[in-house]
């Protein structure tokens, strides 16, 4: 991103020489990098941006009048920290007048989920288990869940704590059979038409097409079978 300054409205003029020159103070500077890095920052990560900024290393910059003035700022997003060198290029009319590096202080901050209660690993959430803050999370902006992404459904797997940000590293996504839950068992012999089906109960969790462990409740026997739909799983025997 590229920052232009208005020489009527940002400059001090002066005069030597028989030719005069726009003297930027470092304060315009500053605040127009700030400007240039609040826009890139905040294209790559969602939230309130807070870029902190020391003092430059000079006080002005002589530059010619009539000159188109830029500055552009250099800073590596990939690698993102609260802390980072940039590199700052002001220009006029496409040629270099000056080139430093200044350090700033980044701050990310945005509205989240976070745990009313204790919730417990494994725990389905619902819309009562959370409520949404504002949170500084300059640290972890990449797994927090904002609004936009649905947690509704999905099941932990951690505690969490009152006030703690919910992450989504620590939620799944439900499957369609829970382990421990109420199933229909259908037994088919593979050279008949004939099923039957019986209550029974999961032993893992699965989706469909996996394979996972059973049990008849009736007769208390263990079987493996393939999961065909939600709350059925199939036994070939």
């Amino acid at each position: 991103m590229t920052g232009r300054l208005f020489l009527t409205a940002l400059i001090l003029f002066g005069f030597a020489g028989n030719c005069y020159s726009a003297v930027i103070e470092s304060g315009v500077i500053k605040e127009q990098i700030k400007k240039d890095l609040l826009q890139k920052i905040s294209s790559e990560i969602p939230g309130k941006v807070e870029i902190k900024i020391n003092r430059l290393p000079f006080r002005s910059v002589n530059i010619p009048d009539d000159k188109d003035i830029k500055i552009n700022t250099d800073i590596n997003l990939r690698h993102f920290s609260s802390s980072k060198f940039v590199r700052v290029k002001i220009s006029a009319d496409n040629k270099s007048v000056k080139t430093f590096g200044v350090p700033v202080k980044i701050r990310v901050r945005d509205r989240v989920r976070v745990a009313r209660n204790h919730i417990d690993s494994g725990k389905i959430l619902k819309r009562a288990d959370f409520a949404f803050e504002e949170r500084d999370i300059t640290f972890d902006f990449k797994n927090v869940t904002r609004k936009n992404y649905t947690v509704i459904g999905k099941i932990t797997k951690k505690n969490f704590k009152p006030g703690d940000i919910i992450d989504k590293r620590f939620l799944r996504t439900r499957p369609v059979i829970l382990k421990n839950t109420p199933i229909y068992l259908i037994f088919k012999s593979k050279n008949s038409r004939i099923s039957v089906s019986v209550p029974g109960e999961a032993k893992q969790d699965g989706n469909v097409g996996d394979y996972i462990r059973v049990l008849n409740k009736k007769y208390k026997k263990f079987y493996v079978g393939q999961i065909t739909g939600r709350n059925t799983v199939l036994i070939d025997l």
